[in-house]
């Protein structure tokens, strides 16, 4: 039975022949009407995720409530009042209003006074440009104070102002999730964006939902309909907090054991919009959803039916951002542009559809000398990336008119080579780069992501003479930090610049096996998103400051080199920050990052790393605090702003003319007399 109360046809599928409500499904069968109740593990669940009709019960009363295993017979008048609650419920009549929105009465009454109310009259009255404000009437006053409240936060839609005819003005922004989930179509065909997005849509969404959780907002709402993509990034909109969607009701509040919506409640609902896109598909709901993909072992945390196993949104982002780094497989279709469409009205006039395309260097899957894609049925290869010619050009330009137009199955670029490949080669090529880079990965208890070898590793190295050694520590959460070391190494490393500054500091072990080093801060990636002005249009962070940092982290890395330590992965992940002040942390030194390795390192002229190195990760890691940005793998940056000649010192292709460490030094002393006067 649908709203209107028509019988499904027995052809449908069962879990497809329901009508949803907020505690389960309901319907008419047979002369029968039958309504469950959905918890986890039972019949009522079943009934709401099986195709085979034969598990519904047969029932000779007039109807059936269904709650776990248990049925309970209905008589007709049972059944009479159950269908008018539920009419009274969900069969509310809507109307479209002149913007193509849907409202039933009580909520377009709730929004003509909003619109009346003081908080939405208070705000500024904007003049709409459609190119870069979206105009839509409030849903209520909640909604206004939320937009408020989030101004300046990142990862969320931001507010401008009103119009006069009653609108709430926001920057536009991209386009929904869903449009991306339906299409657009070209030939048929949906338009494929590359792999790893994926990871960093949502990457985005969970730094989104933490800071509205931060703002004591719940989302309640947490679809594909709610956020807005462009290109890899991802914002949320939709500040209702409320009602909350029937496609990601959880369980407990589906069994009644909760009322009122939770942050545990948006995690779940984050699960979901995380099944949706790893699919690309909406979900039904009270499914049991499977879990799988490269987030998919996150995905099945998120969806636990208790919410005390879910993650907390801090742990959810640490492992997305460490698949992120794992994650290297990316697939982007042709740009087509169809005049003539075979399936379209030839009386309706209609513009040329033109499929959706990221710009040619953010289509790579990195890897340390280059990377890779397929591109139009053809797989193309930088397997030496050389400055100044075809290889580097493909990095780092956006036009794919660039990219070279083989009629063979592959082919890889070395420099400014260009070397076709049959289809044997190809499909070699691509078994060995599976085998490299789609490696099985897990969370461990404490959050952080692991591949089998790695852990093994640290196993060996939490039972090695050198860890056990060292005192046992009673960890006080409010000073020392404990984490599960990853090697030998890294023990050795610390130990090594003990009471050396600028560099994290070793305190001992736990007697659970973890690595004891003091508290400090919190790493830069997090400060990157930071909003760069307040809401008054001050810097957030100050030019001094930023100056600041740089002097302590080269005074760490000297340091370090002095020990003859490299450090191979200067990014923002391992730099915290306190105020005026920086450390260096994660000694492990092994494996280097791709988001630093050197022109020297991609081209093979060095396999082994050094401290001409360390200086070209160091400028990269001042190109980020400069800009308030992650770097792209084997990407020409720009040096400017107030580091721009040290920036560009650092990041010399020749690495002969990158300055030493303690021409550094000097030179950002001399910054630093300047930018204080």
């Amino acid at each position: 039975m649908d709203h209107d109360g028509h019988e499904h046809e027995e052809e449908d599928v069962l879990c497809d022949s329901w009508s949803y409500s907020e505690s389960g499904g309901y319907m008419d069968h047979r002369g029968v009407f039958y309504e469950t109740r959905r918890v986890p593990g039972t019949l009522s669940e079943r009934l709401l995720n099986l195709e085979d009709w034969k598990i519904l019960p047969t029932a000779t009363s007039a109807g059936c409530l269904i709650i776990r295993d248990q049925l309970q017979p209905m008589t007709p008048e049972q059944v009479a009042i159950r269908k008018t609650e539920l009419k009274s419920i969900y069969g509310i009549d809507v109307f479209e209003d002149a913007d193509g929105r849907w409202w039933d009465e009580k909520d377009f009454k709730i929004a003509q006074d909003t619109i009346k109310s003081n908080v939405f009259t208070s705000l500024p009255v904007v003049e709409v440009d459609p190119n870069i404000h979206h105009a839509k009437t409030p849903k209520n006053v909640q909604e206004i104070k939320n937009l408020i409240a989030v101004q300046g936060a990142s990862h969320l839609l931001q507010l401008v102002g009103r119009t006069e005819a009653g609108k709430v003005v926001t920057m536009r922004y991209g386009s929904d999730l869903t449009s991306w989930i339906i299409g657009p179509l070209v030939d048929g065909r949906k338009v494929q964006l590359p792999e790893e997005w994926k990871i960093r849509w949502l990457i985005d969404v969970v730094r989104g939902l933490a800071n509205l959780h931060e703002k004591g907002i719940l989302h309640k709402d947490l679809t594909t309909n709610n956020v807005l993509f462009k290109d890899d990034h991802t914002i949320l909109c939709d500040l209702e907090s409320g009602p909350h969607h029937q496609l990601i009701i959880p369980p407990e509040l589906a069994q009644g054991h909760f009322t009122e919506w939770n942050e545990k409640m948006d995690i779940y609902a984050l699960g979901i919009l995380m099944w949706s896109i790893e699919n690309r598909n909406m979900s039904r709901p009270h499914r049991v959803l499977k879990a799988g993909g490269p987030f998919g072992h996150v995905m099945s945390k998120c969806l636990a039916n208790d919410p005390k196993e879910r993650p907390d949104l801090k742990a959810i982002l640490l492992g997305l951002q460490e698949l992120d780094e794992k994650t290297a497989v990316i697939r982007s279709e042709d740009v087509i542009i169809d005049t003539a469409r075979e399936d379209q009205d030839a009386e309706t006039d209609s513009e040329p559809v033109i499929a959706y395309q990221p710009g040619l260097c953010d289509a790579w899957a990195h890897t340390d000398r280059g990377g890779f894609l397929d591109y139009s049925d053809t797989f193309y290869e930088i397997i030496r990336r050389i400055p100044g010619t075809l290889s580097d050009r493909l990095l780092n330009e956006r036009d794919w008119s660039v990219l070279p137009n083989v009629t063979s199955p592959g082919c890889s670029i070395d420099g400014g080579q260009i070397n076709e490949m049959n289809a044997e080669q190809v499909g070699d090529r691509k078994a060995e780069i599976d085998k490299e880079f789609n490696v099985h990965v897990f969370e461990d208890e404490d959050g952080r992501w692991w591949d089998d070898e790695e852990f093994k590793r640290s196993q060996d190295t939490v039972a090695s003479e050198i860890f056990q050694s060292l005192p046992v520590i009673q960890v006080d959460p409010a000073v020392h930090h404990a984490k599960t070391p990853k090697t030998v190494q890294e023990v050795k490393n610390l130990l090594a610049v003990q009471g050396l500054p600028h560099i994290i500091q070793l305190v001992g072990r736990s007697d659970k096996g973890k690595l004891v080093t003091l508290k400090f801060g919190q790493d830069l990636n997090s400060w990157i998103d930071i909003p760069a002005v307040d809401k008054e249009g001050r810097l957030t962070t100050s030019e001094e400051r930023k100056v600041q940092w740089v002097i302590d982290i080269v005074d760490g890395l000297t340091a370090l080199h002095e020990k003859g330590i490299y450090h191979k992965d200067l990014t923002v992940n391992n730099i915290l920050y306190q105020e005026d002040h920086a450390v260096i942390c994660d000694m492990e030194c092994d494996p280097y990052s791709v988001l630093v390795v050197s022109p020297e390192l991609a081209q093979g002229i060095v396999t082994e790393w050094n401290e001409k190195m360390d200086i070209y990760a160091l400028g990269t890691l001042i190109w980020s605090i400069q800009n308030k940005n992650m770097p792209r793998a084997h990407r020409n940056l720009v040096a400017d702003g107030q580091f721009a000649s040290i920036m560009a010192g650092c990041l010399a292709i020749n690495p002969d003319d990158r300055p030493s460490i303690a021409e550094i030094r000097v030179q950002l002393a001399k910054l630093q007399e300047s930018t204080n006067k």
